[in-house]
């Protein structure tokens, strides 16, 4: 089995070089079968982003396959199988001589030179000094380190940002706006302004809201692979939602802190059903539906908070912005 692809650029083309990915190539594959791609790589110099990169490739093979090798190059070509793999240039080049090969660029020449024992033992060593990380649906770390190599090709922060981020613990990531948020309710609080109480929440829905609609966007994406396809639908399920909250919560008459209350209450237990149904791949109709309960929600949240805001200050705008 060839997979002939571009790098895993883009959450697209990584679907193609996940563990689960490979899980289903072996499963093709008869005994004694390869499995072959290539990335772009160095013909010698290895710098840690590109080893970082690699190295997530290899892992990730050897995590399904017992043997895996790599031919070096400008682009590497990774084989991978459950039986044991010759790459002496001699024997390769007298089975081709033997079978008859009428091959124009790879010649005995070109095969003593691209797997030459030296340059495949110091890309091997190269690789294993890596950590071993690997490439999953929802874990795509070959695409991660595809990014932080490709940044590497500028002066900008983009590489020392990308790099620093890798190295903070998720709840770190999620911690940080909380944290965030905390300081700024403390100070409302001793600024005792009671408008602001109504305000945290729509701040609040508002970044979860952005958060939970990406994560959701490239979940499709993993588990169905065709999101440029659909982006305008799914997009439209939670404006759709959106206005379907805010018009039933507009007719309603009456404002509480308890309606309130209730409306972030299901935000947390909508956020939580999220997180649980991320590992599935369940029919292709339930993200449309999370996006337009979402956007319910949200529009729900808006009516209501915003409506306990006016009540303490008229300012019609700040709400919404």
């Amino acid at each position: 089995i060839i997979l002939n692809l571009p790098d895993p650029s883009t959450s697209q083309l990584n679907r193609f070089f996940t563990r689960e990915f490979f899980f289903l190539v072996e499963k093709k594959l008869v005994p004694g079968g390869v499995f072959s791609f290539s990335v772009s790589s160095a013909e010698n110099y290895i710098g840690p982003e590109l080893r970082q990169f690699l190295a997530s490739l290899y892992h990730t093979l050897t995590d399904i396959f017992p043997v895996v090798e790599i031919v070096p190059g400008e682009r590497n070509i990774f084989l991978a199988s459950s039986h044991n793999l010759i790459l002496e240039a001699e024997a390769l080049a007298s089975r081709v001589e033997t079978v008859g090969l009428a091959n124009v660029y790879v010649s005995r020449g070109y095969l003593v030179s691209r797997l030459h024992p030296l340059r495949r033992e110091k890309l091997r060593s190269e690789i294993l000094s890596e950590p071993r990380k690997i490439n999953r649906d929802l874990v795509p770390v070959s695409f991660f380190f595809h990014a932080v190599l490709w940044s590497s090709q500028f002066k900008g922060m983009e590489k020392t940002i990308l790099l620093r981020i890798a190295k903070v613990h998720p709840f770190g990531l999620i911690a940080a706006p909380l944290f965030l948020f905390c300081l700024i309710g403390f100070h409302f609080r001793r600024q005792k302004t009671r408008e602001a109480f109504f305000l945290i929440p729509l701040v609040v829905m508002g970044l979860t809201t952005i958060v939970i609609e990406i994560l959701l966007l490239l979940w499709y994406q993993v588990r169905y692979g065709y999101l440029y396809g659909r982006i305008a639908l799914l997009i439209a399920s939670f404006m759709f939602g959106l206005f379907f909250g805010a018009l039933i919560g507009s007719r309603r008459k009456t404002y509480t802190i308890g309606r309130l209350a209730v409306a972030q209450g299901l935000f947390v237990f909508f956020s939580l059903a999220v997180l649980l149904i991320l590992p599935l791949t369940p029919p292709e109709f339930l993200p449309f539906a999370l996006l337009f309960v979402m956007g319910g929600l949200s529009g729900e949240l808006f009516i209501v908070s915003n409506a306990l805001y006016l009540k303490e200050k008229i300012n019609y705008g700040l709400g919404y912005g």
